[in-house]
Protein backbone atom coordinates (compact mmCIF):
# COMPACT_ATOMS: atom_id res chain seq x y z
CA UNK A 1 0.00 0.00 0.00
CA UNK A 2 1.38 3.65 -0.88
CA UNK A 3 2.57 5.96 2.34
CA UNK A 4 0.00 8.81 3.27
CA UNK A 5 1.01 12.13 3.21
CA UNK A 6 1.58 13.14 7.08
CA UNK A 7 -0.83 14.40 8.99
CA UNK A 8 -0.14 17.65 10.87
CA UNK A 9 -2.36 16.87 13.97
CA UNK A 10 -0.34 13.63 14.39
CA UNK A 11 3.47 15.48 14.35
CA UNK A 12 2.57 18.10 16.25
CA UNK A 13 3.56 17.38 19.98
CA UNK A 14 0.71 17.71 22.41
CA UNK A 15 0.44 19.59 25.51
CA UNK A 16 2.97 22.18 24.17
CA UNK A 17 2.92 26.03 24.09
CA UNK A 18 3.63 26.92 20.91
CA UNK A 19 4.39 30.53 19.33
CA UNK A 20 2.91 30.76 15.67
CA UNK A 21 4.65 33.41 13.31
CA UNK A 22 3.92 34.81 10.03
CA UNK A 23 6.83 33.66 8.27
CA UNK A 24 5.46 35.16 4.96
CA UNK A 25 5.43 34.99 1.29
CA UNK A 26 8.70 32.58 0.31
CA UNK A 27 9.89 30.03 -2.41
CA UNK A 28 9.38 26.78 -1.36
CA UNK A 29 11.13 23.38 -2.05
CA UNK A 30 8.23 20.55 -3.23
CA UNK A 31 9.93 17.79 -1.63
CA UNK A 32 10.00 19.36 1.76
CA UNK A 33 6.16 19.31 1.92
CA UNK A 34 5.82 16.31 3.51
CA UNK A 35 1.70 16.57 4.91
CA UNK A 36 -1.77 18.22 5.32
CA UNK A 37 -3.64 19.81 8.07
CA UNK A 38 -6.86 18.74 6.84
CA UNK A 39 -7.16 16.54 4.10
CA UNK A 40 -5.71 13.68 6.70
CA UNK A 41 -5.87 10.20 5.70
CA UNK A 42 -7.60 11.19 1.99
CA UNK A 43 -3.93 11.79 0.43
CA UNK A 44 -1.10 9.75 -0.14
CA UNK A 45 2.29 10.47 -0.09
CA UNK A 46 2.32 12.70 -3.68
CA UNK A 47 -0.92 14.29 -2.47
CA UNK A 48 -3.41 12.55 -4.44
CA UNK A 49 -6.60 11.61 -3.53
CA UNK A 50 -6.89 7.79 -2.40
CA UNK A 51 -10.74 7.56 -3.35
CA UNK A 52 -11.81 10.35 -5.17
CA UNK A 53 -11.27 9.00 -8.91
CA UNK A 54 -14.06 10.46 -10.17
CA UNK A 55 -14.12 12.28 -13.60
CA UNK A 56 -14.47 15.78 -11.94
CA UNK A 57 -11.27 14.92 -10.49
CA UNK A 58 -9.15 14.20 -12.86
CA UNK A 59 -10.18 17.19 -15.17
CA UNK A 60 -9.03 19.50 -12.04
CA UNK A 61 -5.89 17.43 -12.15
CA UNK A 62 -5.58 17.60 -15.69
CA UNK A 63 -5.93 21.17 -16.33
CA UNK A 64 -3.53 21.70 -13.56
CA UNK A 65 -0.72 20.29 -15.60
CA UNK A 66 -1.88 21.96 -18.78
CA UNK A 67 -1.52 25.19 -16.74
CA UNK A 68 1.80 24.49 -15.73
CA UNK A 69 3.17 23.55 -19.11
CA UNK A 70 1.95 26.12 -20.27
CA UNK A 71 4.01 28.33 -17.10
CA UNK A 72 0.57 30.22 -15.84
CA UNK A 73 1.58 31.20 -12.34
CA UNK A 74 -0.82 30.05 -9.72
CA UNK A 75 -1.68 32.23 -6.29
CA UNK A 76 1.06 30.91 -3.73
CA UNK A 77 -0.82 27.79 -1.37
CA UNK A 78 -0.56 27.72 2.40
CA UNK A 79 1.41 26.30 4.46
CA UNK A 80 2.52 25.43 7.83
CA UNK A 81 6.33 24.96 9.01
CA UNK A 82 7.11 22.87 11.95
CA UNK A 83 10.70 21.45 12.31
CA UNK A 84 11.90 21.59 8.99
CA UNK A 85 8.75 20.65 7.40
CA UNK A 86 6.00 21.73 5.22
CA UNK A 87 2.16 21.20 5.66
CA UNK A 88 -0.47 22.05 3.52
CA UNK A 89 -3.40 24.07 4.97
CA UNK A 90 -4.60 25.19 1.14
CA UNK A 91 -3.46 24.01 -1.91
CA UNK A 92 -3.27 20.16 -2.10
CA UNK A 93 -3.90 20.14 -5.89
CA UNK A 94 -1.38 22.41 -6.39
CA UNK A 95 1.36 19.86 -4.76
CA UNK A 96 0.28 17.28 -6.28
CA UNK A 97 0.85 18.71 -9.52
CA UNK A 98 3.99 20.16 -9.25
CA UNK A 99 5.53 16.56 -7.86
CA UNK A 100 3.90 15.11 -11.16
CA UNK A 101 5.36 17.54 -13.52
CA UNK A 102 8.45 17.51 -11.40
CA UNK A 103 8.65 20.97 -10.25
CA UNK A 104 11.14 21.59 -7.54
CA UNK A 105 9.94 24.57 -6.23
CA UNK A 106 6.74 26.45 -5.55
CA UNK A 107 5.44 29.70 -3.80
CA UNK A 108 3.95 29.67 -0.41
CA UNK A 109 2.21 31.77 2.23
CA UNK A 110 4.11 30.40 5.60
CA UNK A 111 2.93 30.11 9.30
CA UNK A 112 5.33 28.58 10.99
CA UNK A 113 4.96 27.00 14.78
CA UNK A 114 7.85 26.60 17.13
CA UNK A 115 7.63 25.41 20.45
CA UNK A 116 8.32 27.84 23.54
CA UNK A 117 9.58 24.95 25.40
CA UNK A 118 12.78 24.23 23.30
CA UNK A 119 15.25 26.92 23.55
CA UNK A 120 17.40 25.62 20.88
CA UNK A 121 13.94 25.23 18.39
CA UNK A 122 13.35 28.66 19.06
CA UNK A 123 17.17 30.30 19.08
CA UNK A 124 17.24 28.15 15.73
CA UNK A 125 13.96 30.23 14.03
CA UNK A 126 14.91 33.32 15.40
CA UNK A 127 18.74 32.85 13.43
CA UNK A 128 16.70 32.09 10.24
CA UNK A 129 14.20 34.72 10.79
CA UNK A 130 17.31 37.28 10.86
CA UNK A 131 19.59 35.85 8.09
CA UNK A 132 16.20 36.13 5.77
CA UNK A 133 15.85 40.04 6.67
CA UNK A 134 19.67 40.49 6.54
CA UNK A 135 20.95 39.02 3.61
CA UNK A 136 17.50 38.66 1.75
CA UNK A 137 17.49 34.86 1.21
CA UNK A 138 14.19 32.70 1.77
CA UNK A 139 15.40 29.21 0.29
CA UNK A 140 18.00 27.86 1.98
CA UNK A 141 16.30 24.63 4.73
CA UNK A 142 19.02 23.89 7.49
CA UNK A 143 18.38 20.71 9.61
CA UNK A 144 19.84 22.19 12.64
CA UNK A 145 18.69 26.00 12.21
CA UNK A 146 21.38 27.50 14.59
CA UNK A 147 23.61 27.45 11.48
CA UNK A 148 22.24 30.43 10.20
CA UNK A 149 24.11 32.08 12.49
CA UNK A 150 27.37 30.81 10.70
CA UNK A 151 25.66 32.03 7.56
CA UNK A 152 25.04 35.39 8.69
CA UNK A 153 28.31 35.95 9.70
CA UNK A 154 29.86 34.76 6.04
CA UNK A 155 27.66 37.02 4.46
CA UNK A 156 28.69 39.94 6.65
CA UNK A 157 32.37 38.89 5.74
CA UNK A 158 31.69 38.58 2.07
CA UNK A 159 33.95 41.04 0.73
CA UNK A 160 34.21 40.51 -2.66
CA UNK A 161 30.53 42.44 -2.67
CA UNK A 162 30.48 45.82 -0.94
CA UNK A 163 26.90 46.61 -1.65
CA UNK A 164 24.81 45.48 1.35
CA UNK A 165 21.86 45.35 -1.07
CA UNK A 166 23.29 42.75 -3.13
CA UNK A 167 25.76 41.06 -0.83
CA UNK A 168 23.55 38.21 0.24
CA UNK A 169 21.88 37.04 -3.04
CA UNK A 170 25.79 37.10 -5.04
CA UNK A 171 27.10 35.68 -1.50
CA UNK A 172 24.30 32.98 -2.57
CA UNK A 173 24.98 32.76 -6.12
CA UNK A 174 29.06 33.19 -6.29
CA UNK A 175 29.72 30.98 -3.00
CA UNK A 176 26.93 29.24 -1.32
CA UNK A 177 25.11 27.07 -4.37
CA UNK A 178 28.47 26.10 -5.97
CA UNK A 179 30.18 24.54 -3.05
CA UNK A 180 26.47 22.61 -2.12
CA UNK A 181 26.78 21.24 -5.40
CA UNK A 182 30.09 20.06 -4.49
CA UNK A 183 29.27 18.92 -1.26
CA UNK A 184 26.38 17.38 -3.05
CA UNK A 185 28.82 15.17 -5.39
CA UNK A 186 30.86 13.94 -2.73
CA UNK A 187 30.57 11.19 -0.02
CA UNK A 188 29.59 13.73 2.52
CA UNK A 189 25.90 13.28 2.21
CA UNK A 190 26.27 9.82 2.92
CA UNK A 191 27.88 9.89 5.76
CA UNK A 192 25.68 12.59 6.92
CA UNK A 193 22.50 11.82 6.57
CA UNK A 194 20.77 13.44 9.37
CA UNK A 195 21.96 16.86 8.13
CA UNK A 196 20.71 17.96 4.96
CA UNK A 197 23.96 19.99 2.44
CA UNK A 198 23.17 23.43 3.91
CA UNK A 199 23.71 21.83 7.44
CA UNK A 200 27.14 20.10 6.08
CA UNK A 201 28.35 23.44 4.81
CA UNK A 202 27.85 24.87 8.33
CA UNK A 203 29.90 22.06 9.64
CA UNK A 204 32.31 22.10 7.50
CA UNK A 205 32.79 26.09 7.81
CA UNK A 206 33.01 26.04 10.95
CA UNK A 207 35.67 23.17 11.08
CA UNK A 208 38.01 25.12 9.08
CA UNK A 209 37.30 28.15 11.44
CA UNK A 210 37.91 26.39 13.97
CA UNK A 211 40.80 24.50 13.46
CA UNK A 212 43.03 26.48 10.63
CA UNK A 213 40.96 29.74 11.45
CA UNK A 214 38.86 29.74 8.13
CA UNK A 215 38.67 28.03 4.67
CA UNK A 216 42.18 28.89 2.97
CA UNK A 217 41.72 31.42 0.32
CA UNK A 218 42.64 30.35 -3.00
CA UNK A 219 42.25 25.98 -2.42
CA UNK A 220 40.15 24.80 -4.77
CA UNK A 221 37.24 23.32 -2.47
CA UNK A 222 36.77 20.00 -3.85
CA UNK A 223 40.66 19.65 -1.80
CA UNK A 224 38.99 21.62 1.03
CA UNK A 225 35.95 18.58 1.42
CA UNK A 226 38.77 15.83 0.49
CA UNK A 227 40.48 17.88 3.68
CA UNK A 228 37.41 17.40 5.79
CA UNK A 229 36.84 13.79 4.93
CA UNK A 230 40.55 13.59 5.58
CA UNK A 231 40.60 14.57 9.04
CA UNK A 232 37.08 12.87 10.06
CA UNK A 233 38.87 9.52 9.13
CA UNK A 234 36.07 8.72 6.03
CA UNK A 235 36.74 6.61 3.09
CA UNK A 236 37.55 8.77 -0.16
CA UNK A 237 39.17 8.79 -3.47
CA UNK A 238 40.78 12.59 -3.84
CA UNK A 239 44.49 12.36 -5.44
CA UNK A 240 46.83 12.22 -2.50
CA UNK A 241 49.91 13.68 -5.05
CA UNK A 242 47.85 17.15 -4.89
CA UNK A 243 50.04 19.55 -3.70
CA UNK A 244 47.34 21.48 -1.72
CA UNK A 245 46.05 17.66 -0.34
CA UNK A 246 49.62 17.07 0.96
CA UNK A 247 49.70 20.81 2.42
CA UNK A 248 46.58 20.39 4.66
CA UNK A 249 47.58 17.22 4.94
CA UNK A 250 50.59 18.71 7.14
CA UNK A 251 48.79 20.63 8.50
CA UNK A 252 46.52 18.44 9.92
CA UNK A 253 48.77 16.17 11.27
CA UNK A 254 50.89 18.88 13.27
CA UNK A 255 47.67 19.72 14.88
CA UNK A 256 47.30 16.33 15.58
CA UNK A 257 50.30 15.90 16.70
CA UNK A 258 50.48 19.20 19.13
CA UNK A 259 46.87 18.06 20.86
Amino acid sequence: MKGLAKCFEDVLEKGVSYTVMDAGLRVVEVKAVTGTVDKCGELDEHFRYIKRHDRHERSRRHGMGEAFQKYTFFPPIDLYLYRGEYYVVDGNRRVATAIQMGIAYIDATVTEYVSRDNYIEMAGALYRRRFEIEAGIRNIILAFENGFEVLLREVEGYTTDQDPSTRGRNWYSQVYLPRCKKIEKSILPAHYKNLRTGDIYVLMGEFYRNFMGGIPEDTDYDTIISGFIFAHGLRHRRNLRSPVYRLLTHVFLNRIKST
